[in-house]
């Protein structure tokens, strides 16, 4: 691909100037990300530590939970495990157990609508949900990594 004059040389740009302009430039851009990345953001030191800490077999839920994201939240592990509990026992039934995560029996629907319901929410009603997209993915049953 001939170009422009080169300024400085007096020749016509080639394929290998242009190559090494583009290269110049994307190092360039790479460079300002990154210091833009360590400098005004806390996501880089907060995943490094994260990733150091698993390293290390030292890492645990809470951390994230309580010790780490939800420090400026006032957090207690005590609380976040008894939420973590409620909700597990939200999600999982004995329907789950059979036909795959998030199904949910007529039962499960009615117990959902009455947690709802004590939050204030009541326009979600039965109608609402449905399996048909979960009848989908778990046809072939409920392993969906082999």
């Amino acid at each position: 691909m001939v170009g422009p004059r080169h300024a400085t040389v007096g020749r016509e740009w080639t394929d290998r100037d242009w190559v090494w302009i583009r290269t110049a430039s994307a190092v360039v851009v790479a460079a300002v990300y990154y210091v833009a990345a360590v400098l005004w953001s806390s996501w880089y030191a907060d995943d490094f530590l994260y990733l150091q800490l698993a390293r290390w077999g030292e890492l645990s839920p809470s951390w994230l939970a309580v010790d780490n994201y939800g420090k400026d939240l006032g957090l207690t592990l005590a609380h976040e495990t008894e939420e973590n509990s409620l909700q597990i026992a939200l999600q999982k039934s004995e329907t789950t157990d059979k036909k795959g995560l998030g199904y949910m029996s007529a039962e499960d629907i009615d117990k959902n609508l009455a947690v709802l319901s004590q939050m204030g929410l009541t326009s979600i009603t039965k109608s609402t949900y449905t399996n048909e997209l979960l009848d989908e993915i778990y046809k072939d049953g409920t392993n969906l990594l082999k």
